[in-house]
Order: C-alpha cells, then sequence, then structure tokens
C-alpha cells in the first residue's frame, strides 16, 4: 500500500460557554439540564435555522447541546460565525439549530510596549437540536478506547468518551495517559471545550484557527499548533504542551491512496519516537491502532493495542430514553 501526507479535514470548535452576553433572548434555559447526549445519526442535509424571537422549530424536537461561536480580535460576520455552528450541530447529530443571540463586545488591554489597544470579539450562541420525527442513531460514534499493553508487564485499562467529547482514562494509569494524550480523539476532537485563536506565525483566515488549547480551572493541559494546513485541511500539527509541560513535538499524518488515514508519526525526544497505525473494520470504522515505539534506532516494538469500540442501538436508547421532547406549540417545554 503506497502511503503518503495528504490533507486532514478537521473542525475548529469551542464549547458553549457562560450565556450572559448583551441581547441574550431567553429561550428555554429552565430546560437546559435536560439536554441528551445520544449519539445521533450525522445528517446529509442542510440544516434548519431558526431565530428566537421570530421563528420556532414547525416539528416536535429534543435539544442536543448548547453551542457558542467567538471571534477574536476584529469583527466578525453572522454568517461566519453561523456556518460554525451549523458544522459543529451537525457534527453532533443535530438536523435544526436555534439561534439565540449575538453580540460584538470590546475591550481594551495595554501591548508590551505601553500601548493601549482596543480589540472586538463578535460572539454568537445557540441550541442544536433534532427533530423527533428524524431520530436515528449513529453507528460510529466512539463510546471508549480499550488500552491493551504488548509486554505482558504492563497495565491497561477503558478510555471514555464522555457527552461532551472529552476522554477519561479508567483506571489513570501511565499505558491510559499517553494513549489519551497523544490520541487524535484527545488532540483533535471537534466536541470537547477547546480554546482556539490566531498563531502569529499563521496569516488570520476567518474560518482556519491555527491554535487550540483545552484547560482545566485555568491549567493548560494540551496545546495544538496547526503547522500547514491548505483551503483548512492540515498536512500536519505541533503539540507544543501536553499535561501542562512544554512539548515541541511535530505529528505527521500519513493516508493510503484512498484517503483514509492510516498512521501519524512524531519524535517523542532524542531517543524514542512513535509510528501509531490505524486499522479499519468491513464497515470503514476505525477497528484499531497499534503504538509502535522505536528506541535509540533499535527494532520497532509494538507497545499497545488500542481497541475501538462505538455505540450500538441497546446504548443509544438508554441515553435518549430520558430525553426531554420539546412540542413547538408550547415553547417553554412544560
Amino acid at each position: 500500500m503506497r502511503i503518503f501526507t495528504a490533507l486532514f479535514a478537521l473542525a475548529f470548535f469551542i464549547q458553549a460557554c457562560d450565556l450572559t452576553a448583551p441581547n441574550y433572548w431567553p429561550y428555554n434555559l429552565d430546560e437546559t439540564d435536560r439536554m441528551t447526549a445520544a449519539p445521533f445519526s450525522i445528517v446529509d442535509k442542510p440544516l434548519d435555522v431558526y431565530f428566537a424571537g421570530e421563528s420556532v422549530p414547525d416539528r416536535a424536537y429534543v435539544r442536543i447541546k448548547l453551542l457558542r461561536e467567538v471571534m477574536s480580535y476584529r469583527p466578525g460576520t453572522p454568517d461566519a460565525l453561523l456556518n460554525r455552528l451549523l458544522e459543529r450541530s451537525r457534527q453532533l447529530g443535530a438536523d435544526g439549530f436555534i439561534v439565540l443571540g449575538q453580540d460584538n463586545i470590546t475591550s481594551q488591554y495595554s501591548d508590551s510596549d505601553g500601548w493601549v489597544r482596543s480589540r472586538t470579539d463578535t460572539e454568537m450562541w445557540g441550541m442544536a437540536i433534532r427533530h423527533t420525527d428524524s431520530i436515528a442513531y449513529n453507528d460510529r460514534a466512539l463510546r471508549h478506547l480499550e488500552v491493551v499493553p504488548l509486554d505482558n508487564q504492563t497495565d491497561g485499562g477503558i478510555i471514555k468518551v464522555l457527552d461532551d467529547g472529552q476522554l477519561m482514562a479508567e483506571p489513570a494509569n501511565a499505558a491510559t495517559r499517553f494513549v489519551r494524550n497523544y490520541s487524535l480523539e484527545y488532540l483533535l476532537d471537534s466536541r470537547h471545550p477547546w480554546k482556539y485563536a490566531y498563531s502569529k506565525q499563521q496569516p488570520v483566515v476567518v474560518d482556519r484557527p491555527s491554535l487550540r488549547m483545552i484547560e482545566n480551572s485555568g491549567f493548560k493541559m494540551a496545546k495544538v499548533e496547526i503547522q500547514n494546513y491548505v483551503n483548512g485541511k492540515v498536512l500536519s500539527f505541533r503539540v507544543a504542551i501536553m499535561d501542562g509541560v512544554r512539548k515541541n513535538q511535530t505529528v505527521r499524518l500519513l493516508y493510503d491512496t484512498d484517503m483514509n488515514l492510516v498512521e501519524r508519526q512524531w519524535q517523542q525526544d532524542a531517543k524514542v519516537a512513535y509510528r501509531v497505525t490505524r486499522h479499519y473494520d468491513t464497515e470503514g470504522r476505525v477497528a484499531y491502532e497499534a503504538y509502535i515505539r522505536t528506541e535509540n534506532k533499535r527494532e520497532p516494538e509494538t507497545v499497545f493495542r488500542v481497541n475501538y469500540h462505538y455505540h450500538t442501538a441497546e446504548s443509544f436508547e438508554a441515553q435518549y430514553k430520558d430525553a426531554k421532547v420539546i412540542n413547538p406549540a408550547n415553547q417553554q417545554g412544560e
């Protein structure tokens, strides 16, 4: 199989946050704790868009997630923000989106030379929904990763995929932490709460942020900088921070002739390099990954096998059964 570097499409998203900005129209906030994390199938048609205070869904639906997009340092256009929100919603299995508000916030700051400057952040937020007449589950929704060490000495474990896309290792041992930290589901997944910005080294393009950071209570857990991309698709990225420790590791993505991702590579340190090969099942889903370690130019050794486990119809029903169905004739869901 011929392997070559190719373009890897990524979606860069941020998580919904505090909904206290001006001009917010309080649409169903009393029911936001009753949203569903069921893994809906991804629709292949444009989403229905509603504007709170002007239009409402005309069919019954369930809420999936509150989402927000922010464009920093210069005013953004509503279309650019809305397009991002719609793509994020589609990735969550939504077939509709309710726009709840938009605002421009200007703030001042002092630069390194003492000059007082201003910046404008444009934000838009809303609710991703799924109409109940089109409910179907996503058999490609990842449920957990199973880490199987191959040295018969290291303990393995399970890495759960939480409702917001974050990964939680159980138990949190050396093997599960390593696999979590270097999995693409952790570094590049579109659902969990990343902040993003534009790198000074890259041209500022509205739909292609080049820096992503995940934080926990203000602590920088990981920082990823996109190095090479064309039209929003990535050739390689750099891991700048991992578990709060500064790194300088470039990850290259390799694909086969059918544009399936088959391998990624990085230099762990001066002595150790890793290759991770990706293998697919007959339905085109990732079946497992093999983590291959090379140290001091010795023979490569496969140290982990990571099996991918997906949601089933049964697990979907278990999550969906308690979802609150909103009747369009009663906008407060009472």
